[in-house]
C-alpha cells in the first residue's frame, strides 16, 4: 500500500506488501519529477516531449539560456519578467558586398514563443566605406494597433563627427547609418519595443545602404537583448 506526503502530496510506499511497491514507487517518481526542474536541449526539444505543462513547472532550456515557468497557459521567462534572451557574435558575420538586400543574421535572432510586450536593445559593430554606408532592419510577428517603434542611433552619412538618429515603426523596414571606412569600425545603438500577437522571430537584418564594391562586414561583439515586460 501507499500514502502521500503531508505538504507535497508525493506518493510513498509504506507497509510490507510487496507487489504494491513497483506501482507506488513509479507514482513516487512521476510526483517528484513534475516538481523538478525539467531540462530541454532547445524550445523545439520542450515542444516535443513536454506536451502537457502544468501551472508552476519549470522548465529550462539549453540553447536559449532560459529558464521559463508556466502559469497555466503560457511560459514566461523567470528571469522577467526580466531578460527574456540575450544574443551576441562572436565572430565576424560573413561579409555583404555590392548588394542592399537585407541579410538576416541568424546569430542575432530571438525566438519569441509568447504573445505580449517585448522591449529590444542593443549595439551592432560594422564596418563600411563612406559610399557604401549601412541599414539596419528588424522583422517580427504581428503586432497590435500602435504595437512597435524602435529607433537607432549611428554615424552620420555626410558628415564623419556627427550622429543621427532615426525612428521607424514597420517590421523589415530599415534605418542607414554612415560607414567610416573599410576595416574602420563604429557602430549604431538601437532601442525599441513590440506588442506582439502572434509568435515568431525577433531578425536583425542588415545591407549596404548603397551599392558599391567594397565590403560591409557586421563584426564580433555586436549584441541583442530582448526583455519581456509584460
Amino acid at each position: 500500500m501507499s500514502t502521500v506526503t503531508t505538504d507535497q502530496g508525493i506518493v510513498i510506499p509504506i507497509g510490507t506488501d510487496a507487489a504494491d511497491n513497483p506501482q507506488a514507487f513509479i507514482d513516487q517518481t512521476a510526483g517528484v519529477e513534475s516538481r523538478l526542474v525539467l531540462r530541454y536541449t532547445d524550445l523545439a526539444n520542450r515542444t516535443a516531449l513536454h506536451t502537457a505543462p502544468v501551472e508552476g513547472q519549470i522548465t529550462d532550456l539549453a540553447a536559449e539560456d532560459r529558464m521559463d515557468a508556466h502559469d497555466g497557459a503560457a511560459y514566461i521567462s523567470l528571469a522577467t519578467r526580466a531578460l527574456y534572451a540575450r544574443r551576441m557574435r562572436t565572430t565576424n558575420a560573413v561579409p555583404i558586398i555590392s548588394s542592399t538586400v537585407l541579410v538576416p543574421d541568424a546569430t542575432l535572432t530571438v525566438p519569441l514563443d509568447v504573445t505580449g510586450t517585448f522591449r529590444f536593445y542593443g549595439r551592432i559593430y560594422y564596418d563600411a566605406s563612406t559610399a557604401g554606408d549601412f541599414k539596419l532592419a528588424f522583422t517580427f510577428p504581428a503586432v497590435a494597433a500602435n504595437g512597435a517603434k524602435w529607433g537607432q542611433v549611428g554615424r552620420q552619412a555626410a558628415t564623419a563627427t556627427n550622429f543621427e538618429a532615426g525612428v521607424t515603426t514597420a517590421s523589415g523596414t530599415a534605418l542607414a547609418a554612415g560607414g567610416n571606412g573599410v576595416g574602420v569600425s563604429t557602430f549604431v545603438d538601437f532601442d525599441g519595443f513590440i506588442n506582439i500577437t502572434a509568435t515568431g522571430s525577433l531578425v536583425a537584418q542588415y545591407a549596404q545602404n548603397t551599392s558599391d564594391a567594397t565590403n560591409l562586414t557586421i563584426q564580433f561583439g555586436s549584441w541583442l537583448e530582448v526583455v519581456k515586460t509584460v
